[in-house]
């Protein structure tokens, strides 16, 4: 018998696949794709296709919760070259969920030390050709998220698109017109 923890992450697993609008992809910029081609594999956190169709590299950011200009100057979008297994992964919940775990004063203070940390030139670049802030904000509480346990990962898969401000991330036929969930509008 499943425990409540094990059928929810089942069940969050059911759309996974490697083609279409429910593939499994990772965003990286420039400084995080070397470091993954040295890997060999993708890990960290992960989405679907779908929910980046038709949004530049500062709204991934935005959506994904990712650091602000971590996806300058352009971004990458990687499929898998298989699907994970259940026991590799965990799933997130949403990006909204900041390392999986609801919003709080304690992620607040992170957020406030670490602006601090930049105006005074301390730590800027990790894993990022754009100086940045080390931390990460609450993204889209409609974008799912997952992510490979430590030492985990499935091999890099084909290269999709290259993200730029003037080219969009696009569906498969060339169309940049953003995913809308149950035709509620954009992602935010």
């Amino acid at each position: 018998m499943q425990n409540l923890g094990d059928a929810i992450q089942a069940s969050s697993m059911n759309t996974w696949a490697l083609e279409g609008p429910f593939r499994l992809v990772k965003v990286v910029g420039l400084a995080a794709e070397a470091y993954m081609r040295g890997q060999g594999k993708i890990s960290g956190y992960f989405t679907q296709e779908k929910f980046l169709y038709g949004l530049t590299p500062a709204q991934i950011e935005q959506v994904l919760g990712l650091r602000s200009n971590e996806l300058s100057p352009m971004a990458r979008v990687y499929a898998f070259a298989r699907l994970p297994k259940s026991d590799e992964v965990e799933f997130k919940l949403t990006a909204a969920f900041a390392g999986g775990k609801p919003f709080d004063d304690g992620q607040f203070d992170q957020i406030m030390q670490a602006r601090a940390d930049f105006r005074a030139g301390v730590d800027t670049h990790k894993r990022s050709w754009s100086e940045t802030v080390q931390a990460y904000p609450p993204g889209s509480g409609m974008v799912p998220q997952w992510t490979f346990k430590a030492g985990q990962g499935v091999p890099v898969g084909n290269l999709i698109a290259t993200i730029t401000p003037q080219l969009p991330f696009p569906r498969p036929n060339g169309s940049i017109k953003p995913y809308t969930p149950h035709n509620r509008g954009p992602i935010r």
